[in-house]
């Protein structure tokens, strides 16, 4: 497709000169800042009585779910108890997307809560009436997952491109070193794989080269899969004091720790001879962490059918190990190419600095298999996530039921990184690393947000119905939650009214629907929830630089100025793939305890 050509050449000449530039001078994220959502936007959590109330707990009391969401309802517990619950966890994907589609499902079992509560209650006249003491431990958030996807060639961009933009500016005794022995950033794994080469071979090694691929093509199919496993979990050590029977008050500390582990596989397959015919790319993650956090809540009984709860929740303060390494395999089908032709292409284009074609071998030929091994890195760093403070309301019923609703604002972009470091181990020795840029996105792009937790309960003698609703809105900025996106059917001669751009959601909610029900009695109880979450995700396989119209557009055509005031001079344009995926997970939690 013409349009789709037109592009690539602007891809392969005039942006490998300008972005080796341009990168050099701003401070790039190193993609940490979604380590800081991630351990944030937790799950709803607690009991399973909790948990079928929609999450709800800021003005209940009498649970051991309060040791994490408001240590004051503890004062309510007039018995000691010890708690714990089972669970089933039923995770399931469907991705979607231009040319993309596939769906995964695993299910775990696990125990999301285990607790114990001491209390100390009193009678008589007096107004202090004693309090309780609890030892719990809660899953916040379970990261088992798989998504699977597989598409064919509607997107016609590569992950030859994303490697070629991330080697930009490296000089080629740097790229020579990580051939050798291996690479310690991504920027060279494509230079290692051999179908990213210099534009100045003869140059002293310790200059920036602009670099391009040997690759012209687009792929005709592509696949992928992404394993996601671990969990994040607190210990909380909670008490809760009830004076008067009208006011109770309560505090928590929490050690929270947390394991992430992710496989991601993308492949690229090419049908033609005298090309790349496969490329795979398999990255692995593995991030641990250990923090602590506080929070201080009370409780107030304004009337014997009205509560009113507030709770405030510090910052958690990590400290974070991450691992990655990578590993690329480019298998070719006898590719021949002219440099030196393909150099002199480069000079006639008019770009400025360019090759010089005698620099250039005439006859580059590649055949089979070349790897490319991303070595072992661990970075370590401190992260802070955003405080919280909620405020709830539960109404009674009598003895018949109750109606609860919680309202949590978070501030996410209050979170924050520092003190980043990162030790490679060919080079025995640990670099100080700026995440000057993470923290400017997580500051200017996230913004604060009110999760809504409702929930209700019916009793019925010795047995209760539950049910509720939870909405934890998505932390990104309004404006960042929609992407235009090329579209590569669209062609500026023939179609005209074909949009360039197609415009696409990417908020992403998270709602949970629960029910459930139990039963109680002087010495047992046993609850039963059900979870239903449902999320759209957003997978990116790989990330390009934006585009804008101009790239796209040529100016001799007569519609030139029709179809630029249509887009948007300075519309940024996505051009890589984004792959919708539609998380719909049920768990089913059996909280079972005993008075003593």
């Amino acid at each position: 497709m013409r349009t789709v050509t037109n592009f690539k050449t602007f891809c392969l000449i005039a942006g490998a000169f300008l972005s080796s530039h341009l990168l050099q001078a701003q401070s790039q994220p190193t993609g940490y800042y979604l380590d800081a959502l991630r351990y944030s936007r937790t799950s709803i959590t607690g009991s399973a009585r909790m948990q079928s109330m929609g999450g709800v707990g800021v003005a209940l009391g009498g649970d051991i779910s309060n040791a994490f969401t408001n240590p004051a309802g503890l004062g309510f517990n007039r018995k000691s108890e010890y708690h714990f619950a089972p669970s089933l966890y039923f995770a399931n994907t469907d991705a979607s997307g231009n040319g993309v589609s596939g769906s995964e499902s695993q299910t775990k079992f696990n125990f999301p809560l285990l607790g114990v509560i001491f209390s100390k209650a009193k009678g008589g006249p007096q107004t202090w009436k004693g309090g309780s003491f609890a030892i719990a431990y809660t899953r916040l958030n379970d990261f088992n997952g798989k998504t699977f996807y597989e598409g064919d060639g509607t997107n016609q961009t590569s992950m030859v491109d994303y490697f070629n933009e991330t080697a930009q500016g490296l000089p080629l005794g740097f790229l020579e070193d990580e051939k050798q022995f291996s690479s310690t950033i991504i920027g060279s794994l494509g230079y290692s794989a051999e179908f990213l080469r210099v534009t100045k071979p003869n140059a002293s090694e310790d200059t920036p080269q602009s670099l391009y691929t040997l690759i012209f093509s687009s792929p005709d199919s592509r696949d992928g899969q992404v394993s996601t496993s671990g969990a994040q979990q607190e210990f909380s050590f909670a008490y809760g004091a009830n004076f008067g029977d009208r006011v109770y008050v309560g505090a928590k500390l929490g050690i929270q720790t947390f394991r992430y582990d992710k496989d991601q596989y993308n492949f690229e397959g090419r049908n033609g001879s005298g090309d790349l015919q496969q490329l795979n790319f398999s990255e692995r993650f593995r991030t641990d962490g250990t923090g602590f956090n506080g929070s201080i809540g009370a409780i107030f009984r304004a009337h014997d059918y009205l509560r009113v709860g507030l709770v405030y929740t510090l910052p958690t303060y990590y400290n974070v190990t991450d691992i990655y390494s990578a590993s690329l395999s480019a298998d070719y089908n006898n590719l021949n190419f002219d440099e030196q032709a393909y150099f002199q292409f480069i000079v006639d284009s008019g770009v400025s600095d360019p090759p010089n074609p005698a620099d250039g071998d005439p006859n580059v030929s590649i055949n089979g298999e070349r790897t490319a091994f991303h070595e072992a890195i661990e970075t370590q760093f401190n992260m802070r996530t955003p405080y919280k403070l909620a405020a709830g309301l539960t109404g009674f019923l009598g003895k018949r039921g109750l109606l609860s609703a919680d309202f949590e604002y978070v501030a996410y972009n209050t979170a924050k990184l520092k003190k980043a470091e990162e030790y490679v181990s060919s080079f025995d020795q640990v670099f100080p690393l700026d995440v000057t840029g993470d923290n400017e996105i997580l500051s200017n792009e996230y913004r604060g947000v009110v999760n809504i937790n409702i929930g209700t309960e019916l009793r019925f003698g010795q047995w209760y119905a539950r049910g509720g609703y939870a909405l934890k809105p998505d932390p990104r900025k309004k404006d960042l939650q929609t992407i235009k996106e090329f579209n590569f059917e669209w062609d500026q001669i023939e179609n005209p009214d074909v949009p360039m751009v197609i415009e696409r959601s990417t908020k992403s909610n998270a709602q949970f629907i629960t029910f459930g029900g139990g039963f109680r009695n002087q010495r047992f109880f046993a609850d039963l929830a059900i979870v239903v979450q449902s999320q759209p995700t957003y997978l990116v396989p790989y990330q390009l630089d934006v585009r804008f119209p101009n790239n796209f557009l040529d100016p001799n055509l007569d519609n030139y100025q029709q179809q630029l005031d249509r887009v948007g001079e300075d519309t940024e344009i996505v051009i890589h793939p984004t792959i919708k995926v539609d998380e719909s997970n049920i768990r089913a939690m059996l909280s079972i305890g005993t008075y003593f």
